[in-house]
């Protein structure tokens, strides 16, 4: 059977959830397609899971590498085997309606784009939320080019689970820089498609992994400041305006708050050591990012109250954040 589709799969210690995955590719009505999973070197069972779930269908392939600690880099080494003439990522517990690949396939050749955005649901325990990203603000009719989608995706009015052609993957490259560089590699193939285009196709994104690597705590947390930084000199080196600039100064804001809430959600769990690593880690990138912080502006009085509050300085951040995570724990 011919291979139209390539889905690459990072593992790392993910058996609770990979069955489940790999079960809702081969249930898609499309066939034409190959699954190209790199283990990390998991510490569990998931290397000897996936091998068992080769044997009932070729179309799965396994391979292991020494662990490189992102999965850019086990994308990187997975699409050494891909030989699609589409690329797909999936996390190794996110689920795919069984005629996602038929519906993205069928709008990447009808329309002859480069790529295409089918709906992203935010799900825990079953499929039936509401929240999520559909089309552009629920328009899916539209074709956009790249330069439109790359702005599109500052602020995730659409985001970058995408069926891209494997030539544009192949000519843009993925960037192995930190923990989250696959969003700066995101921005890079939007960027390098001419024409970008929209289905119904569900990809449901599991919010209830509580060992998620963007669940837990750790250093490498920290990196999404450099993605940020790269992000922003890539829009200034290709033209892009204030206005984009400004999205990406509001994404540092918003990765301030977000890892602060991450950190005091994980801190019973970690040593003293990590906590002040972390804690030093916060402030050096708050001081590091104060200008950009400080400028910010907002549309509405919940936005400018968070931003007034973020913004007073180091300790008036503390206290916001501090009382969100204690208002979100009591009234959960």
């Amino acid at each position: 059977m011919p291979v139209e589709v390539s889905i690459v799969i990072p593992v790392y210690n993910g058996q609770s959830f990979l069955e489940e995955t790999i079960s809702s590719l081969w249930d898609q009505t499309y066939k034409e397609f190959e699954i190209i999973c790199v283990d990390d070197s998991s510490t569990d069972n998931s290397y000897d899971l996936l091998k068992s779930l080769a044997l009932k269908d070729s179309r799965l392939k396994v391979y292991q590498k020494e662990n490189g600690g992102t999965a850019a880099k086990a994308i990187i080494y997975g699409l050494q085997f891909a030989s699609g003439n589409y690329f797909m990522y999936s996390s190794q517990d996110d689920i795919f309606s069984s005629d996602l690949l038929e519906k993205n396939v069928g709008v990447a050749k009808t329309l002859n784009v480069d790529a295409v955005v089918p709906d992203m649901i935010l799900y825990w325990d079953n499929k039936n939320s509401k929240r999520g990203i559909f089309g552009i603000n629920g328009d899916r009719s539209r074709v956009i080019t790249g330069r439109e989608a790359v702005d599109l995706s500052l602020d995730w009015t659409i985001h970058g689970f995408v069926l891209w052609k494997m030539e544009t993957v192949r000519s843009v490259g993925f960037y192995d820089f930190g923990m989250n560089s696959d969003e700066f590699t995101t921005r890079a193939l939007y960027l390098g498609s001419k024409k970008v285009a929209f289905s119904d196709g569900k990809f449901y994104y599991r919010q209830n992994n509580t060992n998620a690597i963007t669940k837990r705590w750790n250093a490498n947390q920290l990196d999404c400041f450099d993605t940020s930084h790269r992000l922003e000199t890539f829009l200034l080196n290709n033209g892009f305006n204030e206005d984009a600039i400004y999205k990406v100064h509001r994404i540092i804001f918003i990765d301030l708050i977000r890892l602060q809430l991450m950190y005091l959600r994980n801190k019973t769990r970690m040593s003293t050591p990590d906590q002040l690593m972390a804690t030093r880690g916060i402030k050096s990138a708050y001081y590091a990012n104060y200008p950009k912080i400080k400028s910010l502006h907002s549309a509405s009085l919940k936005q400018f109250l968070v931003t007034k509050a973020v913004s007073l300085g180091y300790p008036s951040f503390l206290v916001y954040t501090y009382l969100h995570f204690w208002f979100r724990k009591i009234f959960k």
